[in-house]
């Protein structure tokens, strides 16, 4: 699934920010990187980072940046289509420093959701998102490990 390409900066906030457009990640890829490592590490296996970068090159995710001088954060959406044709977007990896300074970038990603005619906006990240979002918990995520494998 290709994603429209929305993005509009942010400004005059403590940080700034934007969607990067796929042609310009391989520039800032290495940097962003840096800040998706620990969230994909969670992911219990779900990502890596080679998939997450070609998703993004393919326009199937998007990647959003902030900057203060240097880039403190990065951010990975995605929009899902389901069966009943409902679309809802979700952020599936975020990670920097100075959380508070940079939240209201979700201000930026809801625009987007609602650009790209999503209904809901998901966020999958630690308990302590929800209090700092000021959003509602809609269900739970239960997960066991059915491998002998190590985790992730």
């Amino acid at each position: 699934m290709r994603l429209m390409r929305r993005t509009t900066a942010f400004l005059d906030m403590p940080c700034s920010g934007s969607g990067i457009p796929a042609v310009e990640v391989p520039q800032i890829w290495n940097e962003a990187e840096v800040f998706l490592r620990p969230a994909i590490e969670r992911s219990q296996g779900r990502y890596d980072i080679a998939s997450v970068y070609a998703a993004i090159m393919e326009r199937n995710m998007q990647l959003w940046c902030v900057w203060d001088g240097p880039m403190i954060a990065a951010v990975v959406t995605q929009v899902n289509i389901w069966p009943t044709g409902m679309r809802t977007a979700r952020v599936i990896l975020a990670g920097g420093s100075r959380i508070k300074e940079w939240v209201h970038m979700m201000d930026l990603i809801e625009r987007w959701s609602r650009a790209n005619d999503c209904r809901l906006l998901f966020a999958d990240g630690r308990p302590g998102f929800k209090k700092l979002l000021g959003w509602e918990t809609a269900t739970i995520e239960l997960v066991k490990d059915l491998s002998d494998a190590p985790r992730r």
